[in-house]
């Protein structure tokens, strides 16, 4: 039973069913903007985290609709690492922990995805999750030619 009372929602007696499978929760991944710490900080303490970088060169104010997402907010190899080496040395579990990546890999040659993929495995990410570029041209078509074609780096 939740109940929460705050300034623009309140909720009374309010269950939640089904009842999730796993326990003692559902897992949560906290999102993290790098190289910024306090949400490596947070993430520490629940299941794992989902790094982004911020690219310098972007501006605040920009419209990014119209550029390419694929080299955009994902951290590299050695910042996973050192993710990995910051979050570890907080935590007090010895419980998994996920590391997150996203981005695009669909529409790029194979074997350098597959490249990509295995940098990412060997600098300790557990999870790809396929980020598509919403409301670009031919976007559906590709993920659903990526999902059939199974994992990036099968």
């Amino acid at each position: 039973v939740v109940n929460f009372d705050g300034e623009m929602y309140q909720v009374k007696d309010a269950r939640l069913l089904p009842r999730p499978v796993q326990r003692p929760r559902v897992p949560v991944w906290v999102a993290a903007m790098l190289p910024a710490k306090p949400g490596q900080r947070r993430a520490a303490r629940w299941d794992g985290i989902m790094p982004h970088v911020m690219p310098a060169n972007l501006d605040e104010t920009q419209d990014i609709s119209s550029l390419d997402m694929r080299p955009l907010f994902s951290p590299s190899p050695e910042q996973i690492r050192e993710v990995i080496e910051f979050t570890s040395a907080l935590r007090d579990t010895d419980d998994p922990f996920e590391v997150v990546v996203s981005g695009v890999s669909y529409g790029l040659d194979k074997d350098a995805v597959r490249s990509k993929l295995q940098s990412y495995q060997e600098a300790g990410t557990t999870w790809w999750l396929e980020w598509p570029e919403c409301g670009k041209p031919g976007t559906l078509a590709q993920v659903r030619e990526q999902i059939q074609a199974g994992p990036p780096g099968a």
